[in-house]
């Protein structure tokens, strides 16, 4: 949701090629990240997560933690200091640049991460047999319907509001598109499969809401209906804008919560292992 705003409201086909260096810079280190992790695994017979615990972190974002920091307390002012640049568009520029390189990172985290940490099991571990697409006459699909049926049944607040029939016919129709496209999958070659679940494997949220964002600042109609003031056309901006940039910001603050927790819980860790439990426990 971040980078959806700040990357549709900054970028353009004039300021595009500013971001061109944040993605070399980007794909450089994690590249020259991933080379040292892998080396020093081989070298000094380290674990595969080593490689991976070297490339990812889960600090990335914390920049713009720090920025908004620095701008509520009046650093940036004294920066900006004789430019033309106001510290508010400054700051929602350093954004999206932040944005920018924590999505390429995000994505091969959620692509490359799995890989690594299987590089060293794949000798090991057993062959896959490949899933055959089921029809839905078979005992084998009707069955999971059927359970389906009694999950929707039980009353939870996920308990979709339609009627059971119309539930039926949705998980019908999902599995029957979910069958088509197995199908048709199965039938184009070997190499063109390994291509596109190679490519299916770096698409996370960060990706989908950066392309979506890229999308509407490129296109000057949706930008001006998504980011431009309600009487310069931006019919978007009052009421879907605000909310989703709202949301969004929600983002960096519990990066700071959840990397807080982690730490706690580590160090109730470590000292339960050095054999101060009692005390450990009370605190925790």
């Amino acid at each position: 949701m971040t980078s959806s705003v700040n990357i549709g409201g900054q970028i353009s086909i004039d300021s595009l090629p500013r971001y061109l260096p944040i993605v070399v810079y980007s794909l450089t280190y994690n590249a020259l990240s991933i080379g040292l992790g892998l080396a020093l695994v081989k070298i000094f017979k380290l674990p595969a997560w080593a490689t991976p615990a070297i490339t990812f972190n889960n600090t990335i974002s914390f920049p713009l933690l720090l920025t908004q920091s620095l701008q509520s307390t009046g650093v940036l002012d004294n920066l900006l200091m004789g430019s033309n640049d106001d510290v508010s568009s400054a700051v929602t520029r350093a954004k999206s640049y932040f944005l920018v390189n924590a999505m390429i990172a995000d994505s091969l985290t959620f692509g490359l991460g799995p890989r690594l940490l299987e590089s060293s099991h794949t000798e090991d571990a057993p062959d896959k047999k490949e899933e055959q697409p089921q029809d839905d006459d078979s005992p084998e699909a009707s069955r999971q319907i059927e359970e389906e049926d009694e999950e929707h049944a039980r009353e939870t607040e996920e308990t979709s509001l339609l009627p059971n029939k119309a539930v039926r016919k949705g998980v019908l129709s999902e599995r029957r598109i979910a069958r088509l496209a197995q199908r048709g999958y199965h039938k184009l070659p070997s190499w063109m499969q390994t291509g596109l679940a190679g490519a299916w494997s770096f698409v996370s949220p960060p990706l989908i809401g950066a392309t979506i964002g890229v999308i509407i600042g490129l296109v000057p109609a949706l930008q001006t209906a998504f980011f431009a003031e309600s009487q310069d056309g931006g019919f978007l901006n009052a009421w879907l804008t605000k909310s989703v940039e709202n949301i969004g910001e929600l983002f960096t603050a519990l990066q700071v919560v959840v990397v807080g927790v982690k730490l706690s819980k580590g160090l109730c860790r470590m000292v339960f292992m050095l054999g101060n439990w009692t005390n450990t426990t009370q605190q925790c």
